[in-house]
């Protein structure tokens, strides 16, 4: 069982028994030049994900896919591991990863820092505001890309047989090892099953040296938290699989020596990116939570790396 040491710090280890400086300085385009780019382009090529092709430059660097449904944290989840990461590394949007006569992306672009610092809670994504982002130490050397995409991509609790977005596929196809975070959490207000169903697809499309992490988003609103960073994670994993029936066994080890130790090929982190808080304007205001589960996040995806 993955067990958490009794104190604020989280150890990370595979899920076995049970189961388990500021931002690169991303410059917006001139609208003329890019005014002139589009033309012959329609809207509508703009305004659907499925036709808006994007290029994977760097072949070797490792991929870390934020994979959930609409409104379950993806996008805090980036912005509070950005925060945490931005001391040490820089973080800045690949602008080549999709065409450079997109205007809606090159605005995404260059908006990055102001929206990962301003305390406004993020809005839902639209469908074609996807991006991938890099992140790099200080030497310029790359330690990994995040991608980040709306739910609808991956999995639309409405339409649960749509397929995933043409950029998922590529994604899934390019010869980068990727490391799939699956965002979980007892309180959504869908068919659990269907879900499961849709991470059942995406395991049968993974390469053997892609990786898994269990996110267990919002584990601050559960009993399990004795304090920050220590956690009941054995009853957090029950929880997950009594909501998810099966969700875990996609990843069954079944190396008859390793399974003897290790049930699961994946991992299980419980996450909280921190406060939210309604105003009278009608908006959300957000402050981050404590630095124990973002760290907790980055040693497991490190570990991932590293193999």
């Amino acid at each position: 069982m993955a067990e958490l040491n009794n104190s604020t710090s989280i150890k990370t280890e595979s899920y076995s028994a049970a189961i388990i400086p500021e931002t690169g300085g991303a410059q917006t385009n001139n609208d003329d030049s890019i005014t002139s780019k589009i033309e012959g382009l329609t809207q509508e090529e703009y305004n659907d994900p499925n036709k808006i092709a994007v290029t994977m430059a760097d072949k070797s660097a490792p991929i870390v896919v934020l994979f959930g449904p609409p409104s379950c944290g993806k996008t805090m989840t980036m912005v509070r591991l950005t925060r945490y990461l931005k001391s040490s590394y820089t973080i800045s949007p690949v602008r080549d990863f999709r065409p450079a006569d997109d205007v809606r992306y090159q605005d995404m672009c260059g908006n990055f820092r102001a929206r990962i610092s301003e305390s406004k809670a993020a809005d839902g994504n639209d469908n074609i505001s996807f991006m991938l982002v890099d992140v790099l130490r200080n030497a310029g050397q790359r330690v990994c890309q995040i991608l980040e995409a709306p739910g609808e991509s991956y999995h639309h609790p409405k339409f649960p047989d749509n397929d995933f977005f043409r950029f998922v596929y590529s994604i899934i196809n390019s010869p980068n090892r990727k490391i799939w975070i699956i965002m979980v959490e007892p309180n959504w207000k869908f068919d659990y099953g269907m879900y499961v169903d849709k991470i059942k697809k995406l395991r049968a499309r993974m390469r053997p040296s892609d990786k898994v992490i269990f996110l267990y988003n919002k584990i601050d609103a559960t009993d399990f938290v004795r304090s920050p960073g220590n956690i009941n994670t054995a009853m957090a994993v029950k929880d997950i699989e009594d909501h998810y029936r099966g969700v875990f066994e996609p990843f069954r080890n079944v190396n008859p020596i390793t399974r003897l130790f290790k049930k699961y090929n994946c991992h299980f982190v419980p996450f909280s990116t921190g406060e939210y808080h309604k105003t009278n304007d009608g908006s959300v205001t957000y402050t981050e939570g404590d630095d124990v589960y973002p760290a907790a996040l980055w040693n497991t995806i490190m570990k991932c790396i590293r193999g």
